[in-house]
């Protein structure tokens, strides 16, 4: 993570548990304080499967697709989640 760059505020998390399944899904919602306009949000993470990453900027209704890569493992902080943000 660079909170030097840019930092989470708030987030809204919805979540379902399948015990059955031993899985759970859901979706965050990042509220975002941006310090350097050009600076991709990364996040750790560790064991996820992430299938998509939308954005929407304060000026906007509607959700857009992010590019986003999740980096290599480190035994402590798991993988990176880069996700690139429109200026």
């Amino acid at each position: 993570a660079r909170p030097d760059e840019v930092r989470v505020t708030a987030l809204d998390l919805d979540l379902a548990v399948s015990f059955a399944d031993r899985t759970i899904s859901g979706s965050v919602t990042h509220h975002l304080e941006r310090t350097d306009p050009a600076a991709p949000l990364v996040l750790d993470t560790r064991d996820l499967q992430i299938d998509r990453v939308e954005v929407r900027l304060p000026e906007s209704s509607s959700w857009q697709p992010a590019t986003f890569a999740l980096g290599g493992a480190h035994p402590i902080l798991g993988r990176p989640l880069t996700i690139d943000l429109p200026p």
